[in-house]
């Protein structure tokens, strides 16, 4: 190895090992150590990284950083099975995608541009399909917005349709969290409308987002994402516990078996070929528009408040369709 590739490939592992440091930060000698080099030579690194490379550093004298708000990011290097974990992401991604998101199609486009053969012109299709969605630049404007205070951990004003009305308040965004149920998204944090409690806002309902100067202390969010992987869609935080029992058809065994759906779920086998689910979730009031669409292949046994309402909501369906029993006209 060349004297050049050994300082390329040092440049590479300095700029990483500053990246991964974060705030705290790392001292000139706790970098050498690292690399395997001396301390002069990492300052001549951490100026070449920051004139000639325009790495934005900063430092205190004694430990340096990598300026948070650094544009771009640093260079990602995938392999090819990588890069098809990140374009199945970005498959289910546009399944659900009911509007355009630029962020999303440039990303598309930049992983296309390093990919080859049959798999450049498939990320090309996908992002020619999201540049199909509709463009909303209002939407995309308050989602860019709340990234920014969230990355920054800065307070966010935010104006959002609540009931007949509209309602402002600052929220602190501790993280933005993307949801199957109603193809959107969320921001989750502390609401100074609300006694400074957690809250969940979906983002369609946000008309307006200003960034605000004041920063706070980010939380573990550890904890909060554990409690909301414990909701059907990922986005109810409660602490009730709910058991819900449901028995599915042999019809449907084989589907409900090799999917797994929740972190609590419980499958038993059921006398003739059936097969029992069970959960314990915070809510059930997500759980209904699933449950209704297994139709008569799916029972609830637990809790009576679902039984009773997905057998009220098939009631009122064969009403709908018992009344209205003429064809709709050509």
């Amino acid at each position: 190895m060349t004297e050049q590739t050994r300082r390329a490939s040092r440049l590479i592992e300095l700029e990483r090992l500053l990246r991964r440091a974060g705030a705290r930060g790392l001292s000139t000698r706790e970098l050498a150590r690292e690399l395997g080099c001396s301390v002069r030579t990492v300052q001549r690194d951490l100026q070449s990284l920051d004139v000639d490379l325009r790495v934005p550093l900063t430092s205190d004298g004694r430990r340096w950083r990598i300026h948070e708000a650094a544009d771009p990011l640093a260079p990602l290097h995938l392999n090819l099975h990588e890069a098809r974990a990140i374009l199945f992401a970005l498959r289910l991604f546009l399944r659900y995608a009911d509007e355009q998101d630029p962020d999303a199609i440039s990303a598309v486009d930049k992983l296309g541009e390093v990919l080859w053969g049959p798999l450049q012109s498939f990320v090309r299709f996908t992002g020619d399909q999201l540049r199909r969605r509709p463009s909303l630049q209002e939407r995309t404007d308050v989602l860019r917005t709340l990234t920014e205070g969230w990355a920054e951990t800065r307070r966010v004003e935010i104006e959002y349709r609540h009931g007949e009305g509209t309602r402002t308040t600052t929220i602190e965004p501790f993280f933005l969290e993307p949801t199957a149920s109603g193809l959107t998204s969320y921001v989750i944090g502390r609401s100074s409308a609300h006694g400074n409690e957690v809250r969940t806002f979906k983002l369609d309902r946000i008309a307006n987002a200003r960034l605000r100067d004041e920063r706070f202390d980010p939380p573990d969010v550890g904890g909060l994402l554990e409690q909301l992987g414990r909701s059907w869609s990922g986005i109810v935080l409660a602490e009730d516990e709910v058991r819900v029992v449901i028995d599915f058809s042999p019809a449907v065994a084989g589907r409900v078996t090799e999917t797994f759906w929740h972190p609590t779920q419980v499958l038993t086998p059921l006398e003739g070929g059936g097969v029992r689910l069970e959960l314990v979730l915070p809510s059930t009031l997500e759980l209904l528009p699933w449950v209704r669409s297994w139709g008569h292949d799916a029972i609830v046994r637990e809790p009576p408040s679902l039984r009773d309402a997905v057998a009220s909501s098939f009631s009122q369906a064969a009403a709908n369709y018992a009344s209205s029993a003429e064809p709709a006209s050509a």
